[in-house]
């Protein structure tokens, strides 16, 4: 069995710090597919952070954080083997 761990995130205001733990957050049968769906929510979240830089309002701030958090999040993951 793999699982993808996830950095543990402390959100304070605009300030997000790394806790310095690691949270499971999906189990596979093969590192193949923990690492598939790694790379496939890096690009799915790549591909909305391209999205909304063209759109102007008042919510694209909130959104443009959300995916920061989730970019961040993503890209320090990794694939570990479970018992």
């Amino acid at each position: 069995m793999w699982a993808l761990m996830v950095p543990d995130l402390k959100i304070a205001g605009p300030t997000i710090t790394s806790t310095n733990k690691w949270l499971l957050f999906e189990s596979f049968a093969t590192l193949a597919e923990c690492n598939d769906r790694r790379a496939s929510m890096i690009r799915q979240i790549d591909k909305e952070r391209r999205a909304i830089k063209d759109v102007d309002g008042p919510d694209v701030e909130i959104t443009e954080r959300e995916l920061r958090l989730l970019w961040d999040i993503y890209t320090r993951s990794k694939c570990v083997e479970s018992r």
